[in-house]
């Protein structure tokens, strides 16, 4: 097996909520560069480009071997990159939990 294989990741999250971004810079993306994994990111405010955002969306997802998704939050644009990732590559979901309705999978 060639373990020098380049991994790329595409994350799709709730970009410029303060305490994602401080998850993504500070846990996500360290923890993958120190497993060799390099993360795909297609925020439009941190990174400079003349494409069309959902080109650019399509174009990154197609690079990666893997996605993680969060759905805090519950933003449309995540759900429209967890969809199109799903067909592509393995997808991981996460969530933190003070977003969940928990009456729905919670019954007394």
């Amino acid at each position: 097996m060639n373990t020098n294989r380049q991994i790329n990741c595409f994350l799709a999250f709730a970009f410029n909520e303060s305490d994602v971004d401080v998850l993504i810079d500070r846990t996500v993306v360290p923890l993958l560069r120190e497993n060799g994994i390099t993360p795909l990111i297609a925020d439009a405010n941190k990174q400079t480009h003349n494409e069309n955002i959902d080109q650019r969306i399509i174009k990154l997802i197609g690079r990666a071997q893997i996605a993680i998704v969060d759905l805090t939050y519950s933003r449309p644009s995540v759900y429209y990159e967890a969809g199109y990732a799903e067909r592509e590559v393995p997808t991981i979901y996460t969530v933190r939990i003070d977003h969940l309705d928990r009456s729905t999978f919670l019954k007394d």
